[in-house]
């Protein structure tokens, strides 16, 4: 007679629900690695960098970036829920001169774990922050003005200049204060302003992490050199090559400018006073009564009224 305990299919048939129950416990497990596996994608998404406790002796010179590269793996169905956070540094450690900051994963993903819920970093580009510190330093430098004008050097006669203050206390980076040794300001003269005090107060222009104190200062200055009265016919024209197609009266309008007496006999620039005008579409025969336009370059004022308008007839096509 044959054993019960010789029966290979024994266990099944005591206890069918376990080893069912377990082979569908790892069918799932395949499945679900299977199926995860199969969710999971790659993507790069921009990281706001946010500087923070910069020591007060010390000022960023360099190396300062404004966002980083994170390259994510996680599920594709969280790709929506990343939002474009920032991810700030703490540089209360910094010192003078070069200093490496690692941008570390651990970090980053311990920083920003709310927004990054179920990714993995794969990579981060830079993987370091070079950033080179200066000391802070003040130096008190004198002010020199410069002027600009289009007119030549010889045009004009400066004198009496005075700046108030006449020096300026500058606050920046160590290296970049050694190489100033004074701060230039700008100012334009009117050149048709001769023998009064002209007062300018012009912003201070300073260089990258330098500034002023004080930020303006006033310039004065007087015009010594002449001006003279020059009488000039002044031809009457159309803008573009359209003069022949009109007939213009007055075709030339007389002017009584005053120039810079170096300038009164530079033809180049006496010929640069101009009277336009500016006709609308017209059939031929037509006229009309259009405004003068005058121009007239730096420097040069006009005396006498001239004409308002001028009569245009079109000529041709």
């Amino acid at each position: 007679m044959k054993s019960s305990d010789d029966d290979p299919g024994r266990f099944f048939k005591r206890k069918p629900n376990i080893y069912l129950a377990a082979i569908a416990v790892v069918i799932g497990v395949i499945l679900w690695v299977f199926v995860s596996r199969k969710d999971l994608v790659d993507t790069e998404i921009e990281v706001g960098i946010d500087y923070n406790k910069i020591p007060a002796n010390l000022v960023i010179t360099d190396g300062q970036i404004s966002k980083i590269l994170v390259r994510l793996r996680g599920p594709e169905r969280l790709l929506r829920t990343l939002s474009r956070e920032r991810y700030p540094i703490n540089l209360s450690d910094i010192k003078k001169g070069e200093n490496l900051i690692p941008l570390s994963q651990d970090k980053i993903l311990d920083q920003m774990k709310a927004q990054m819920r179920g990714f993995k970093i794969i990579d981060i580009q830079p993987p370091r922050i070079e950033l080179i510190a200066d000391a802070i330093a003040d130096k008190t430098v004198p002010v020199r003005v410069e002027y600009d004008s289009p007119l030549s050097d010889e045009a004009l006669t400066i004198e009496n200049l005075s700046v108030i203050p006449s020096t300026v206390v500058l606050k920046g980076p160590e290296k970049t204060l050694a190489g100033i040794s004074f701060l230039p300001v700008v100012v334009r003269p009117d050149p048709k302003i001769t023998g009064q005090v002209q007062t300018l107060e012009p912003t201070l222009d300073t260089d990258n992490f330098v500034t002023a104190d004080p930020s303006r200062v006033k310039v004065q200055f007087i015009i010594t050199s002449e001006r003279v009265a020059v009488t000039r016919d002044v031809p009457v024209t159309i803008a573009g090559d359209l003069q022949d197609h009109y007939e213009i009266n007055p075709a030339f309008i007389k002017l009584v400018i005053e120039v810079p007496e170096a300038l009164s006999k530079d033809v180049k620039y006496i010929q640069q006073c101009r009277a336009t005008v500016a006709p609308p579409p017209m059939e031929e025969g037509k006229e009309k009564t259009l405004p003068i336009t005058i121009v007239t370059p730096e420097g040069m004022k006009i005396l006498s009224p001239p004409p308002k308008n001028a009569l245009v007839t079109k000529i041709s096509n």
